[in-house]
């Protein structure tokens, strides 16, 4: 991943959390608005979260390779994974 590829993923970022509750980013107020639910589905955020993902697909399967390793995160790469199962197991892992 390349430093201005890595820079508009987060103003995507931003801008979702510009658009989204002013709240403090505590441990806690995380898991509290992930276990609290919409009354709709997807929430106010599902566009600008869905044109992040179409952005992080984008990236090359080498690139996240390196992110994986560069971060030390414990996510398992098989040589056979797509960039979409590769996305997939990285945001479970996250979510934990």
């Amino acid at each position: 991943m390349k430093a201005h590829d890595a820079a508009k993923t987060l103003e995507t970022i931003a801008q979702m959390l510009r658009e989204g509750d002013d709240m403090e980013l505590t441990p806690k107020a995380v898991r509290r608005v992930r276990s609290k639910g919409d009354a709709t589905p997807l929430g106010a955020n599902a566009p600008a979260a869905l044109a992040l993902l179409v952005k992080l697909s984008a990236y090359s399967k080498s690139e996240w390779r390196s992110l994986i390793a560069h971060l030390d995160l414990h996510v398992e790469v098989k040589a056979t994974d797509s960039v979409r199962d590769i996305l997939g197991r990285l945001l479970k892992y996250l979510e934990r």
